[in-house]
């Protein structure tokens, strides 16, 4: 979930990668709801604080959120196809998580993280005279829950 000035949306993602000890890079993809709809594609980096058992991790991502949005046709007044069109812009996220290991057996976990997010956007207005651009700049508080298998 995505809290902001905006409201509250959801977001789906699958971050997959491998460990080094207690460290985790991997590549994720996601479907962010906030605001205006968008795929964020980014790297993600994690710290496990105690990695033998339940524990303590941080996590750091980052990347770029492409748009997904477009605005109804007639949204500013035009009546020739697409009012605007929207571009990428940067994506991260930063955020303190708990992990409970759900067997001693294997390295499946249940993940817990609060943190905080940024994505933006560019919309830039089509047939306009004065060029009108608008930049999207969301800042958002997360809280995620997530299963590692």
């Amino acid at each position: 979930m995505l809290f902001g000035q905006q409201g509250n949306y959801g977001q789906f993602q699958t971050i997959n990668g491998a460990y080094n000890g207690s460290w985790f890079l991997g590549a994720g993809l996601g479907l962010d709801y906030y605001r205006f709809r968008s795929l964020p594609l980014f790297l993600s980096v994690t710290k496990e604080l105690m990695p033998a058992k339940n524990g303590l991790f941080v996590s750091l991502d980052g990347g770029t959120n492409f748009p997904l949005y477009n605005r109804p046709k007639y949204f500013y007044g035009s009546d020739n196809g697409s009012p605007s069109k929207f571009t990428a812009g940067p994506f991260w996220s930063a955020g303190l998580g708990y992990k409970i290991k759900l067997s001693t057996h294997s390295d499946h976990a249940l993940s817990l993280l609060t943190g905080y997010s940024y994505k933006e956007l560019k919309e830039r207005v089509n047939n306009d005279p004065q060029n009108t651009r608008y930049d999207y700049r969301n800042q958002r508080w997360s809280l995620k829950i997530g299963l590692t298998l």
